[in-house]
């Protein structure tokens, strides 16, 4: 998503425009965080560097810091401006998928078309021992972003696509939930429960037949690291930014208190999992990572917009420059690109992490500009 925040056209109306450059640049800073969590520098140093081994690891924290911006944004159009008729929805799901799904689906027809091709192109291994019937299951499931509910194919195809699963679910989701919160925080805290519950019902109800649906809400541990109900509650925290600064507005002011608290906070949360992860914890490490990462990190997180928002900061002014701009436009080229196919082949190349983050980065400039940018304006232009 870019954070570009619109207004639904009614009439011959044209949408109010609001853009927020710093939450542009952390898009940026978000995706590079996901790819050191792949292409971990201090990996071949283990054991020499355990701690800072886990410590880079947590770089996975970019997908809730993608989620929380979700919310915040979904909400920041939308809030107050919903119709409940079905051209409005129509619309509004038509100008989602122009944003997400061109690009997408290319990379993913892309990825299905190499692992024919070259079977050792899958990460995973499994392509080559896949029946027809089950690869025309994943493809379908791939292409309908309906994989991130099935334990046995969220990692299928572009492994990291399994996040737009729980973007898509919150989209469809997000007008009701908008509609019926009222400005409320209360009610918006309720609706986050409600939803960690139908996840938490859902594995009650489907987890006897894991076998058999192929790992459909298996287990409670997937449902909270992997499907939307688990991660429900850091959507709702960007929607709850969207509610205090609808109310205060993005005036700014000087110092950055709750710009550094956010960082802090993220960093504060990264270091713990690593901690515990090298201990031996009483308490899972597992377990420990979703309290930590679906429930304490998004204020955290939540802070930091905040900051970026109304603080002027070091940090704003260096993630509103051009050149975090940019990334921060090409940042969900990247974060497709980033591992899968093109991965394994710098890999086969023994190319140094260095030479792949530039390689991918070039690609997914390029492709921002030559390809998702003209298939979106193209697709809002003809809805």
């Amino acid at each position: 998503m870019n954070q570009t925040s619109t207004l639904p056209q009614q009439g011959a109306a044209r949408p109010k425009l609001h853009y927020y450059p710093a939450l542009t640049g952390i898009r940026a800073v978000a995706a590079l965080l996901v790819f050191f969590t792949h292409f971990n520098p201090f990996e071949d140093l283990h054991p020499a560097w355990p701690w800072a081994q886990a410590f880079v690891h947590q770089g996975h924290f970019g997908v809730p810091i993608f989620f929380v911006l979700s919310g915040f944004l979904i909400a920041t159009r939308y809030l107050g401006r919903i119709t409940t008729s079905w051209p409005w929805f129509r619309k509004y799901m038509q100008n989602r998928v122009a944003r997400i799904y061109p690009l997408y689906f290319l990379l993913t027809a892309c990825t299905f078309v190499a692992y024919e091709l070259n079977p050792a192109a899958d990460m995973l291994g499994a392509w080559q021992n896949y029946a027809p019937v089950d690869k025309l299951v994943i493809i379908a499931l791939n292409f309908t972003f309906l994989r991130g509910f099935f334990a046995y194919y969220f990692f299928t195809g572009i492994s990291q696509g399994w996040s737009l699963t729980a973007e898509e679910t919150f989209y469809i989701l997000a007008p009701v939930l908008l509609l019926s919160l009222r400005g409320s925080f209360r009610r918006l805290l309720a609706w986050a429960v409600g939803l960690v519950a139908t996840g938490l019902l859902l594995v009650l109800v489907f987890s006897p037949l894991a076998t058999t649906l192929r790992g459909f809400f298996g287990s409670v541990e997937f449902m909270f690291e992997w499907t939307f109900f688990g991660h429900a509650f850091e959507f709702a925290v960007g929607i709850g930014l969207a509610l205090l600064i609808g109310r205060q507005g993005t005036a700014t002011r000087r110092g950055g208190w709750f710009t550094y608290l956010g960082i802090g906070w993220v960093i504060a949360c990264a270091a713990f999992i690593a901690t515990m992860e090298q201990a031996a914890a009483p308490i899972s490490p597992s377990h420990l990572k979703i309290l930590t990462i679906n429930f304490l990190l998004p204020p955290g997180i939540c802070a930091l917009f905040y900051g970026l928002l109304r603080e002027q900061t070091l940090v704003r002014r260096v993630l509103e420059t051009k050149v975090f701009d940019l990334l921060g436009k090409s940042s969900y080229a990247f974060y497709l690109l980033h591992l899968g196919i093109l991965s394994m082949w710098l890999h086969k190349l023994h190319a140094p992490i260095v030479v792949s983050l530039l390689v991918t980065v070039g690609l997914s400039i390029a492709l921002f500009k030559l390809v998702e940018d003209p298939l979106h304006k193209r697709l809002r232009a003809a809805i």
